[in-house]
């Protein structure tokens, strides 16, 4: 079954996700994207669920990234190439592992265009085990569009 928690921006989306982590007993694996604060610019670090790895940078408003050749640019955020490849590595290795459940924070506009976590997320989506994703409340339909879940449940961030 594919849960996807969603709600608006900055509404709890990745909290949810970190309580249905615990409360499965740190179950699973998975990541969740962090969100801070430095120097006045937001940034993202993926934090890898169930794992000793420890969390990198996946994203940053802070335009000094733009000389990194590592990160690419789309809407506001500059985002690691690398950040990416081992997030895309660690949930096809707990796919192949079997693990379940899996947890993806967050699916939105990047993967919606095909990148980020687009391709590690269609696979989720086939998986007969059970998935949780966040999806921003405004993507939703469109996610659903792109990916197709057959089986799947929306839960707010309430639930």
């Amino acid at each position: 079954m594919v849960y996807l928690i969603t709600g608006p921006r900055n509404s709890g989306k990745t909290t949810k996700l970190l309580k249905l982590y615990k409360y499965k007993e740190k179950r699973g694996g998975g990541i969740a994207s962090i969100k801070g604060k430095k120097d006045g610019y937001e940034f993202y670090k993926i934090t890898f669920l169930g794992s000793a790895q420890p969390s990198i940078l996946l994203a940053t408003e802070n335009p000094e990234y733009a000389k990194n050749a590592d990160f690419f640019k789309f809407k506001r955020f500059y985002f690691s190439k690398t950040a990416f490849k081992k997030a895309n590595l660690y949930i096809t290795q707990l796919i192949a592992l079997s693990v379940s459940p899996i947890f993806l924070d967050e699916v939105g506009k990047l993967e919606l265009n095909g990148m980020g976590f687009h391709d590690v997320c269609l696979k989720l989506i086939g998986l007969q085990s059970d998935v949780y994703i966040t999806v921003r409340d405004t993507n939703l339909s469109e996610f659903l569009r792109v990916f197709k879940p057959k089986n799947y449940e929306v839960l707010s961030k309430e639930e």
